[in-house]
């Protein structure tokens, strides 16, 4: 029946709406959409997020009732849930989910509390409720509650005194502490307030050995000492480190230490130190000191054994040494051996005795323990018993002769001792003459104390003459007596007279001149030059010196004088050619500084020691096939060096060369070279064919004619035809690199490319593109290489190709092949932003589905721009096209259902879809490019983009949510490395038809869209979306499966497997969760209903999220950290940055750090995240208390902790580098010392020690006085020992109170640190007025100055002496005074000194010139009896000053010094030096040097170095044909009377000033210059032969140039155009007839006639000259003129008349010709021919002179009416005083006019004469052709055959005599332009 009503129902429902295909399932769950209820099905509850006790943890210490968390789930079908947990300790509300602690917990106990969680769902209609359980471990948070715990309240152990630092004493306490984490690591410290001494020796640390618990390790900081302590307490505290600040727990222990004394100290000396005062010759057992001695080691002391160990002498011994209570007493005594104070040891020291004291442990009574030496100083007391001593018993000395009355004997050091004190040490001295002596010397002083200097000065100084043999060796004796005869000594003294320097050198000659062969090798011996010099010794001994231009080239050996070659690193040093001679100046110096000096000159002589050069390395030349010679003339030049000495003229044998070919000639000898000439020429014409070759090498060699000869070979090559070896041409790079920005304008420069030709003009190369990328963009000028964009196209730039290449070829136009060079270039295109941007299609299709949620992101449109500075902006254009599912065009078009992003083209969803009203949605896109060039703007593009609207379909599976069909996506997390096959999500679906459960799943690929259409559609085309859709044919019926191709991805199959009935999720294999790249997989599930036929699926989209879990324990980058760091770190100094990795990920991977064991609390990690370990603060490290540190560093995982929290260790061991921290302490507190007061020098006073425990530099100890009170100076400390030791003589402060000084000890450090400590010296008194005076000043050796002529009554020298005695009484009272009173007219005599200041003046004025310096001897002398003094040499220095001029040495009659130098050498070449002298020193000797006459030009400088040697320097040009020589005068001044110019004339009287003549010498530096050049003249048409035409002229200013020849190049004739026979242009004539018209004589320049010119009328000679010195063919030295020679006849000619006969005309024709051209002032030249008696009439004027004249001008000759009207005298006054002052008469032509002639009878008979003759030879004319016809009928009769010449020229044989030509003709020239005829009688006559 139930059954019945429901298919009632469902057939009701079903007709109330037949056509909406909904189920009734459909129909309740659309209609109720908040409360989801599926008939049939009781979906299962779920826990919501945060509700499910998740990683949820509880501290230990809540309180028992809190409520700790509340669960929180719900039902899908929205039923009630009720909440159920397990276990003791928690309780759940059913109904709300509140959970509630009920049993208090303990982390130590129960770390881990496990629970099930229950969420049950209410019953449904037809279904039992659903039960979800999950388990859960909740962890206990641990809390600080536990303290540490040590394993016994106190400790006790023994220790060593013996033990080393840091060494482990002591490692049996245990500590524990019950927390975990950080609560439960534990650190050990020694609490310093409650137990000083004992942390002071000794550290704690703490080490791990378990979780929790700890050992703690105490080691030595310090030495230990049994005998300062022999027991410590520590008081040990445990501190755990709590997590939360101000929570830690302690707990102390005490620890009690005891050090074993062991025998490790020496005995100890309880009254040292030991310095007792005893007097020589004391009786036996006399008492000297009490010894006081006990073992050093307190616990367990030992006896001890006194004795007296290194007495040499036996002096003393121990009495009565007895031990009480651990200390023995003794007194040493004096032996039976007397104390003899002049025993040899106690006078080595000072009048002191030493032996030591040694304490020895006594073991079983046996003296082997330890030991321990003190050193006794007895100070003997002296009596007077000791003569007084020289320091030698014989002396020998050496003195000049030149010493003064007074002078003390140089380089004596005479010293007499006197070893007693007081005034047992006085003595006096005698001097005895022994040999030679007599009434020279004397002694001084005559009376002396102690040790005192002994001088013997001269009395009689004219005895001393070295050149008296008697006197040069003398011996006189000194004697000093004591207190009595046996108390005397003597000493001998040997005195040897010394010569002094008073001879110069001299040379036997006074000027020497030697001759070398160039070739001589180096060090070749030239000569030896020596002088002599009268001197002896050293003064004697010379050295030599070679000085001068070239001295370089030579050697010279300074002791020997040997004149070498010099050494130059070449071959030989000397060449001919380069210099023939050398000056120099050879000079002798003798040991005193004098010279001589003599002029030497070296001759060179010339050998042939150069080989020819050519002039080329090779020739190469094109001869023409069959030609005779070459064109122009082949010349092979050589030169060779030793035919061009400069200034010789002729050259020389050995220049000459002769010219040879040796190799590549033809066998017949095609070529041939003249051997004098060099000229090369063929023999033959060349027919290549014939011999095969085009090419011919030939060697040429040219040969010198030396002994022996040298040659040298080049190469000539010679090509017939055509030239080979055509060079290519050259780029002047080959590689160029430019940048051409993309679209430049066609025909735009880019590059021009130059290259050059080797062989030929660059001009005539062609460039060509020949390759590369970049041909079709690009063009060249084939001419001037310039490259340019090409026309036509436009230069676009691609992103994959930037760079583009070109290759450029340059080809030269050689014959006959063409040669070529190539270049690259490398053109990078710059991008403009030129291009549009383009879509990656023209239509975007996409297929949404309806459920889309708003928002979501639809599609992206992809676009491109391929500029590289392109940036692009979407947006949506119209129209919009809506269709619905019919495909009907909807009004609603301004709808808008998605939205894009500007920048990156993403289609959002911004509306809900609907498939029934929007089933397409069609729009268009644009995307624009906002950065386009401005040039091209508008840079856009469109797309069409189809939108299909999937409908949603409500009848395929229902997974379970949150899957939805909108959102169809199921989330799921799962923790890594779970077990295979462990179920981590199961998939639930239902059937929405049936209501039944899904039991089909599939695993599927994600969907991949099917490819859509690429239809391009042009932007502007216009195509309306109408047609569009049309294309695209909208079909509702897609289904997504049409559209989707499914590939399941193998990794996912790998990992993941379904349960296709259950949907289970399973793994296949453990999942590592830091493996994985992508943390989350997706994967989509199918779940599939219905039958095959009728198949319904849904798609769910699984994402897994892979949890990580804490797998991994951290991990530090290093086992160990090794630090080195300074002591003086502080807080917040970072000491180490340590650094831990963990691959976990999130919570897990957090790591923290923090210290733990020994050294936690002394290091901290302020910011646990960082792992910087910094110094505590208020902690100092302290190197010395302990050197280094060891400490633990934790890395932990999980900062809120838990037991999953995972730690590791590193190691920290810091090593403390020392800094200077500590000052040096003293080792006693105080120190006390006793020293008699005639202690020696360098007696051991006392020691200081001082130590400082830092290391090196700033460990080392340096000890220093720094307050010596009374006894400044007297005292000294040893830096490096602290041993205080005498410096001075402390007689006379002995007293009873202590002197105080203070010692100071400094370490070495960079900041040095010190401590100071007093000193005690008691000073014993032994004899009265014992202070003997001492000088501070003067010091030893101390030296006055005074200047010279310092006026008298100058301070000197102020001398100061100290007394040890106090300085008011008598025996401290000091006065001065010399040694003598200078009545002997010695040193003293010059100075004064006052007795009571000590200070010295001058007596009289002092000339350092005459004595430079003075010794005095000074006298101090107390008032005490006996009195006591002291003496001190003074030496006063008499110091210069500028009293005297510099000045040359020269006299008044001197020349001037000859130097010599080249003409066109470089600036800065030294001519030569030379020096003035000034006696003064010093600055005050310093001399400048200006040249004040002679040198306007300013061609000289001068240069001086510090020794006052000036060179002179060349500054200008010189040139000899300029300036031949200069005469210099140079001044020497004071540098500070130097002016900046001076110009004096020379004084000859005035010795500052000096002449220098420099003479030039001449090189080949000038060509030939004529004295006139273009010259125009003329030579009259009937001149005779040999007529003088002109003089040539020509001079070379090079003064050796030798003579000047004279060569004339060529003669061409040239007719003028007026004057030429046929009218026509001008004609020039070279001829080899031409060139023989003239002659030039080459060594006078005459040139004369050589024949006449009746065939060169009407034109002139154009003639080309030059002129040379020396040898035409090795010489470039050339000049050039050039003639013109008009052909004048005698009617062209003007004429002179001159009212005198010739003979006085002829030589003033010269003057008058240059007045006349003067007096016209125009650019013309006269012309004055042959001069002869004036004819008038026919008769000659002997009173008279006719000279023939034309004049020229620069390129015309005047005519005679031009003539006339120039010299016409009426016109121009000038030129009539010229004619009044030469007496010229008329001015006429040559010629006269043309006038009647009258003829005479005798000229009427020879014209008669004449015609008789003439008839008669045409009568004999006529007679023999009558003849020669009737003879020519005859032989023709008799020989038919012979053809004689007619008439008419014709025939075919002549015979040899009518052959030849006359003889008239043969001196005819074929270019004479005379011509005959054929029909001409003459012509007939020769043929």
């Amino acid at each position: 029946m139930k059954m019945l009503n429901c298919l009632v129902v469902l057939l009701l429902c079903l007709l109330a709406n037949p056509l909406s295909g909904q189920s009734l399932f459909e129909s309740e769950i659309v209609g109720d959409e908040n409360r989801k209820i599926n008939l049939g099905v009781n979906l299962p509850p779920k826990f919501l997020p945060g509700g499910d006790m998740d990683g949820f943890s509880l501290p230990e210490d809540t309180a028992v009732g809190t409520i700790v968390y509340r669960l929180r789930g719900e039902d899908p079908e929205g039923s009630r849930v009720a909440y159920s947990i397990s276990g003791d300790h928690l309780s759940v509300v059913r109904n709300t989910g509140a959970v509630t602690l009920v049993k208090a917990l303990d982390h130590e106990a129960t770390a881990m509390i496990e629970v099930i969680i229950t969420l049950t769902d209410e019953k449904g209609p037809t279904a039992e409720p659903n039960i979800v359980s999950i388990r859960r471990e909740i962890t206990v948070e641990d809390r600080n509650d536990n303290p540490p715990k040590f394993s016994e309240s106190s400790y006790t152990f023994l220790v060593n005194e013996t033990v080393g630092v840091n060494t482990q004493v002591f490692n049996k306490i245990l500590v524990s502490d019950a927390d975990s984490g950080s609560n439960g690591e534990v650190k050990l410290t020694c609490l310093k307030q409650k137990s000083p001494e004992g942390c002071e020796k000794f550290g704690v640390r703490s080490q791990r050995i378990a979780p929790g618990k700890f050992a703690g390790i105490l080691t030595a900081r310090s030495g230990l000492n049994y005998e300062e302590n022999s027991r410590f307490t520590l008081v040990l505290q445990a501190e755990d480190l709590a997590k939360e600040p101000g929570t830690a727990l302690t707990s102390t222990a005490t620890v009690m230490v005891e050090v074993l004394d062991v025998q490790d100290q020496p005995p100890v000396f309880l009254n040292a130190p030991y310095r007792p005062v005893i007097q020589e010759n004391s009786p036996v057992g006399h008492p000297l000191m009490k010894v006081l001695v006990r073992d050093g080691d307190t616990g367990q002391p030992r006896d001890l054994q006194l004795d007296i160990i290194d007495d040499p002498l036996g002096y003393f011994r121990v009495s009565s040494f007895k031990m009480n209570e651990n200390i023995g007493t003794a007194s040493i005594v004096a032996s039976d051996n007397p104390i003899d104070r002049e025993d040899q040891v106690i006078l080595r020291n000072g009048g002191t005795y030493s032996f030591g004291l040694k304490a020895i442990e006594l073991i079983d009574n046996k003296p082997i323990g330890d030991f321990t030496v003190e050193n006794v100083t007895v100070m003997i007391i002296d009596v007077n018993d000791q003569p007084p001593v020289f320091n030698q018993a014989q002396y020998s000395i050496g003195i000049p002769e030149n010493l003064d009355i007074g002078e003390a004997l140089p380089g004596l050091d005479m010293t007499v001792s006197d070893s007693d004190t007081g005034v047992h040490s006085q003595f006096g001295l005698e001097l005895i003459p022994l040999r030679n002596a007599d009434n020279i010397f004397e002694v001084h002083p005559m009376s002396a104390t102690g040790r005192t200097p002994v001088l013997i000065k001269v009395t009689g100084a004219e005895k001393l003459d070295y050149e008296n043999p008697e006197r040069r060796e003398m011996v006189v004796q000194v004697i000093a007596r004591g207190g009595g005869r046996r108390l005397s000594s003597t000493a001998t003294l040997t005195i040897l007279l010394v010569d002094v320097n008073d001879n110069n050198p001299i040379f036997e000659e006074s000027s020497y001149s030697f001759n070398v062969v160039e070739n001589s090798p180096p060090g070749s011996l030239i000569s030896r030059l020596s002088a002599t010099d009268a001197d002896s010794g050293i003064y004697g001994q010379l050295r030599y010196e070679l000085r001068g231009f070239g001295a370089e080239r030579f050697s010279v050996n300074a002791s020997t004088g040997d004149l070498a070659v010099g050494v130059c690193g070449l071959s030989t040093c000397l060449d001919y050619e380069d210099q023939d001679i050398f000056t120099l100046t050879y000079t002798a110096v003798d040991g005193g500084g004098k010279a001589t000096s003599v002029p030497l000159t070296i001759k060179i002589d010339d050998i042939n020691d150069n080989p020819p050069v050519f002039e080329q390395n090779q020739y190469r030349r094109l001869i023409q096939n069959r030609a005779i010679d070459f064109d122009p003339q082949l010349v092979v030049k050589a030169t060779d060096k030793d035919g061009t000495r400069n200034g010789h003229s002729p050259p020389i044998q050995d220049g000459r060369i002769s010219y040879s070919i040796v190799a590549g000639n033809t066998a017949n000898n095609l070529f041939n070279i003249g051997r004098d000439s060099g000229i090369l020429d063929v023999t033959r014409p060349i027919n290549a064919t014939e011999l095969g070759e085009v090419r011919f090498v030939l060697t040429v060699r040219a040969t010198d004619s030396g002994t022996p000869p040298q040659h040298a070979d080049t190469v000539v090559t010679i090509t017939v035809g055509a030239v080979d070896g055509n060079d290519p041409p050259v780029f002047q790079q080959n590689h160029y690199h430019i940048n051409v920005v993309e679209r430049a304008t066609p025909d735009s420069f880019v590059i021009q490319l130059n290259a050059t030709d080797p062989d030929g003009p660059s001009d005539n190369l062609r460039y060509r593109v020949v390759g590369g990328t970049a041909v079709d963009w690009f063009t060249i000028d084939e001419v001037s290489g310039i490259v340019r964009v090409a026309r036509g196209g436009a230069l676009q730039w691609d992103q994959e190709a930037p760079l583009l290449t070109l290759s450029i070829a340059a080809v030269d136009q050689g014959q006959p092949l063409a040669q070529s060079a190539t270049a690259t270039i490398t053109i990078q295109v710059e991008d403009i932003n030129d291009k549009p941007p383009n879509f990656d299609k023209q239509l975007f299709i996409h297929h949404v589905a309806e459920v889309t949620p708003v928002g979501t992101r639809v599609l992206a449109l992809g676009a491109s721009d391929p500029d590289t500075s392109s940036q692009l902006r979407f947006r949506l254009t119209e129209p919009f096209q809506i269709r619905n599912k019919g495909g009907y065009l909807r009004n609603e078009v301004e709808s808008e259902f998605f939205s894009i992003s500007e920048s990156t083209g993403i289609l959002t969803l911004t509306k809900p879809l609907d498939h029934d009203n929007a089933a397409v949605v069609m729009f268009r896109a644009e995307v624009v490019d906002v950065n386009a060039n401005a040039e091209f703007p508008n840079q856009t593009d469109f797309a069409e983009v189809a939108i299909y609207v999937q409908a949603h379909t409500d009848n395929g599976p229902i997974f379970s949510p949150p899957w939805s069909p909108a959102h169809p996506i199921i989330r799921a997390e799962v923790v890594e490395e779970q077990d295979p096959g462990i179920i981590f999500l199961t998939l639930q679906a239902h059937d929405p038809v049936t209501g039944l459960l899904i039991s089909h799943f599939e695993l599927v690929a994600e969907p991949m869209p099917i490819s859509e259409s690429s239809t391009r559609i042009p932007p502007d085309s216009g195509t309306p979306l109408e047609s569009l859709f049309d294309q695209i044919r909208f079909n509702e019926t897609d289904s997504t499966n049409d559209t989707m191709n499914s590939m399941l991805d193998p990794g996912i199959s790998s990992l993941i497997e379904l349960n296709k009935l259950t949907g289970e999720l399973t793994f296949k294999r453990r999942i590592d969760y830091e493996e994985l790249v992508n943390k989350t997989l997706q994967f989509q599930v199918q779940a599939i209903a219905g039958e095959a036929e009728n198949k319904r699926m849904s798609l769910a989209t699984v994402k897994l999220d892979i949890l990580d879990a804490n797998d991994n324990s951290p991990k530090f980058t290093e086992e160990e950290y090794k630090v080195k760091i300074s002591e003086s770190i502080h807080h917040p100094d970072v000491l180490v940055t340590v650094s831990a990795t963990d691959k976990d990920s999130g919570k897990f991977g957090q790591i923290l750090y923090f210290v733990s064991g020994d050294g936690a609390d002394l290091f901290v990690i302020d910011d646990p995240t960082t792992g910087v370990v910094r110094v505590a603060p208020n902690v100092s490290l302290d190197r010395e208390k302990q050197p280094s540190y060891t400490f633990t560093v934790i890395a932990a995982d999980q900062p809120q902790g838990s037991e999953e929290q995972k730690r590791s260790s590193a190691l920290v061991m810091v090593e403390l580098i020392d800094v200077n921290d500590n000052a040096p302490a003293f080792t006693q507190p105080s120190y006390t010392a006793v020293v008699p007061e005639n202690a020696p020098l360098d007696w051991s006073v006392s020691q200081v020690e001082a130590v400082d425990p830092d290391e090196q530099e700033g460990g080392i100890v340096e000890y220093s006085l720094v307050n010596e009170g009374r006894l400044e100076g007297l005292l000294t400390v040893l830096p490096n020992t602290g041993s205080i030791i005498v410096k001075g003589p402390l007689t006379g402060k002995g007293r009873s109170e202590p002197y105080v000084l203070t010692v100071r000890a400094q370490d070495k450090g960079d900041s040095p640190l010190f401590s100071d400590i007093d000193i005690n010296v008691y000073v014993g008194d032994i004899t009265p007025n014992d202070g003997v005076p001492s000088f501070v000043k003067p010091s030893f050796d101390e030296k006055a100055f005074i200047v010279e002529e310092a006026p008298v009554g100058s301070i000197v020298f102020q001398a100061l002496a100290i007394d040890p005695d106090d300085p008011a009484t008598p025996n401290g009272r000091l006065s001065y005074k010399f040694l003598d009173d200078g009545t002997l007219g010695t040193d003293h005599a010059f100075f004064e000194i006052h007795p009571a200041t000590g200070v010295v003046t001058t007596k009289a004025r002092l000339d350092r010139e005459t004595k430079a310096s003075y010794t005095l001897i000074l006298v101090a002398r107390d008032q005490g009896t006996p009195s006591q003094q002291a003496t001190r040499r003074l030496n006063i220095i008499v110091k210069d000053i500028d009293d005297h001029p510099p000045q040359f040495i020269r006299t008044p009659y001197d020349g001037p010094l000859q130097f010599s130098v080249l003409e066109q050498v470089e600036p800065g070449w030294c001519v030569d030096q030379l020096r003035a002298s000034d006696p003064d020193q010093g600055e005050n000797a310093a001399i400048e040097y200006l040249i004040i006459f002679g040198d306007d030009a300013g061609v000289f400088t001068l240069e001086r170095n510090p020794d006052n040697l000036v060179r002179l320097l060349v500054k200008g040009t010189i040139d000899r044909e300029v300036v031949d020589s200069y005469l210099l005068t140079i001044k020497c001044f004071k540098p500070a009377e130097k002016p900046s110019e001076l110009r004096k004339m020379y004084n000859p009287q005035d010795t500052s000033e000096i002449q220098v003549r420099i003479t030039v010498k001449d090189i080949d530096d000038n060509d030939p210059i004529f004295s006139q050049t273009n010259i125009t003249t003329g030579v009259r048409l009937n001149a005779p032969l040999h007529t003088e035409v002109v003089r040539l002229e020509a001079v070379d200013p090079d003064a050796e140039s030798g003579s000047v020849f004279y060569k004339l190049l060529n003669v061409s004739f040239i007719r003028a155009h007026h004057y030429a026979s046929s009218g026509g242009d001008t004609q020039i004539d070279s001829s080899p007839a031409v060139a023989k018209t003239f002659d030039l004589d080459a060594n006078t320049g005459l040139l004369t006639t050589s024949q006449t010119y009746g065939l060169f009328v009407d034109g002139y000679f154009l003639l080309h000259v030059c002129a040379w010195t020396g040898e035409e063919s090795r010489t470039n030295r050339k000049a050039f003129n050039t003639l013109k020679v008009y052909i004048l006849r005698d009617s062209e000619l003007m004429k002179f008349v001159f009212t005198k006969p010739p003979p006085d005309v002829k030589p003033i024709l010269a003057d008058f010709r240059q007045s006349v051209e003067q007096s016209l002032e125009l650019p013309l030249t006269l012309n004055l021919y042959e001069s002869q008696f004036y004819s008038r009439d026919g008769a000659l004027d002997f009173s008279s002179t006719s000279s023939c004249f034309q004049l020229v001008g620069k390129d015309h000759v005047f005519d005679l009416k031009d003539t006339e009207l120039l010299l016409n005298a009426e016109r121009n006054q000038r030129l009539r005083s010229v004619y009044d002052k030469f007496s010229v008469a008329n001015l006429e032509r040559c010629v006269p006019r043309g006038t009647l002639y009258e003829i005479n009878n005798l000229e009427i008979w020879l014209l008669v004469i004449g015609c008789l003759i003439g008839a008669m030879a045409l009568i004999a004319a006529l007679t023999t052709c009558c003849l020669f016809t009737r003879y020519e009928s005859r032989m023709k009769k008799l020989n038919p055959g012979i053809q004689v010449a007619g008439p008419s020229g014709t025939g075919t044989r002549r015979s040899s005599s009518i052959a030849q030509p006359h003889p008239s003709l043969l001196n005819l020239s074929p270019d004479s332009q005379i011509y005959y005829d054929g029909h001409s009688s003459l012509a007939r006559s020769v043929l």
